[in-house]
């Protein structure tokens, strides 16, 4: 369900709770007037038994007093009466209101948004293959356009060579003719001319080699990046700023000051595939960095991660601090955004682990396995990855980050943000 067609529901919803508050502010005046009422009749009885017959006097200032809370009693029943056509009214726009927001959710399918995240989904998926294709037609666009230039280029070079030995030869024949009787040394030269020439016509062929060599380094390069492109790293780059945009990480934000817009530096990915020797150089390239977003794709399609917003001075030094959280982006394939902060702010242990080390890095680590809140290995053929929810409040969720305790992750990328 798209965020117009969510509108409808959310308005009902506002509107029912608005209507109810009325409601229960006008049945409590309603219940105080009416307890007043009461008070007005009773006092009116008792006054009227306790006339005195026999003095008319004093009798007169009673009555006058009876008319008065008379009519007292007559104007707060005109309030009873006004606040119950009001407390009927309501009642009846909540049941309507009601009915409305019913017809809207009939459809338990539409409301949670299955058939819309199905559209997201095959909308995105077109949306890369038609990049991949874009991407292979302008590659073989290019390799067309350069055979066609060099084969243009190759031939010039060789209608050229062949005019010009031709010349030679014509030339080389009619000197030769007219120059039977010439000195042999004459000849010499004509024959150093020849040499020459076939000497040009080898070096402009090998230059037009090294320069097609060239053309075709460069295609290569582009196809590597075409071959690069993963439908994670593109939901990455959509959802970074939004990430950092949520409200519940307002307040850190003397770790990285709020800002329209954030810069995201890739300090690492994995690839494709994950590669151990990769995996084993990433504490060095981390060592002396702070801001550091650490974001896993495992292999059911879940994006998740964790942000330290303190600087990394050494291995295996448990680093505590409250400058940090754990987040989702999405939950196998599935758009959700949320951040998981440590119980009441309190603050966890962070480390980073040295080549030695099993542990590549762990959010909220505890030396008594499992109770790592997140916890990325670096043998991922021989030790699964694990997230084990102890220090950070998950609201309520079990296996909050991405549906597993245990899970094997493909990719890894980490970025310093600024």
């Amino acid at each position: 369900m798209s965020e117009q067609e969510w509108i409808g529901p959310l308005s009902d919803c506002d509107l029912i709770k608005e209507q109810s508050q009325k409601l229960n502010t006008t049945v409590n005046g309603l219940t105080v007037d009416c307890g007043y009422y009461m008070d007005y009749l009773n006092t009116i009885k008792t006054t009227v038994l306790g006339l005195n017959t026999d003095n008319v006097q004093p009798n007169l200032t009673t009555l006058e007093q009876i008319f008065e809370i008379t009519d007292e009693a007559l104007q707060r029943k005109k309030m009873i009466e006004t606040q119950m056509l009001q407390a009927i009214t309501l009642s009846a726009n909540i049941t309507k209101t009601v009915k409305h927001l019913n017809d809207l959710l009939k459809s338990k399918d539409d409301f949670l948004g299955v058939h819309d995240f199905e559209k997201i989904k095959s909308a995105l998926s077109r949306n890369e293959e038609e990049r991949v294709k874009v991407a292979l037609a302008d590659y073989d666009k290019q390799k067309e356009a350069i055979e066609a230039e060099y084969q243009r280029k190759q031939k010039e070079e060789e209608e050229k060579a062949n005019n010009s030995l031709q010349e030679l030869v014509t030339k080389f024949t009619q000197e030769k003719n007219n120059l039977s009787r010439a000195k042999a040394t004459e000849l010499q030269k004509l024959e150093e001319s020849k040499i020459l020439l076939f000497s040009q016509i080898e070096e402009q062929k090998r230059l037009v080699g090294l320069r097609k060599k060239e053309i075709q380094n460069d295609i290569d390069t582009k196809m590597n990046y075409v071959n690069t492109l993963d439908p994670s790293s593109i939901i990455i780059n959509t959802h970074l700023d939004e990430l950092f945009h949520h409200k519940d990480i307002a307040d850190l934000a003397n770790s990285i000051a709020m800002k329209e817009k954030y810069t995201f530096t890739l300090l690492a990915d994995t690839g494709r595939s994950v590669d151990p020797t990769q995996i084993l150089d990433i504490p060095q390239i981390l060592l002396k960095k702070s801001n550091l977003l650490f974001i896993v794709v495992d292999t059911s399609g879940s994006i998740f991660g964790g942000f330290l917003g303190v600087k990394i001075t050494d291995w295996v030094v448990m680093i505590n601090t409250n400058k940090a959280f754990l987040f989702t982006l999405t939950a196998k394939k599935k758009k959700q955004i949320e951040i998981f902060r440590t119980k009441n702010n309190q603050t966890q242990n962070f480390v980073a682990f040295k080549k030695e080390g099993g542990i590549l890095f762990a959010f909220g680590y505890d030396s008594f396995f499992p109770k790592t809140d997140l916890a990325i290995m670096k043998q991922i053929d021989a030790s699964r990855s694990f997230s084990c929810q102890t220090m950070f409040d998950y609201h309520n969720k079990s296996n909050a980050l991405c549906g597993e305790q245990y899970f094997n992750y493909k990719r890894l990328y980490i970025y310093q943000v600024s």
